[in-house]
């Protein structure tokens, strides 16, 4: 992550990480205190639990679960 932020990376999106969710907490947790400052992005289908999705808030700056998976009429109405 701190390399990716020297070579001008804007966010480290974190790609359908939930089973990893320990993990990357503690190695975010490292890198901060390395200065890692760009925001952290938690790219996910959107299936992650409330309390998931609880803890992620303690690390994570933006979450943004797919909306593919929504239903296909409303899609079409946000698409058009």
């Amino acid at each position: 992550m701190i390399e990716l932020q020297k070579q001008g990376a804007e966010n480290i999106n974190f790609v359908t990480g939930t089973h990893f969710i320990p993990s990357i907490k503690q190695a975010v947790l490292k890198a901060r205190v390395l200065g890692l400052q760009i925001p952290l992005v938690w790219n996910c289908s959107g299936y992650e639990s409330l309390e998931a999705v609880a803890f992620l808030s303690t690390f994570i700056d933006i979450y943004l679960p797919d909306f593919k998976t929504s239903s296909s009429v409303l899609a079409e109405r946000l698409f058009l």
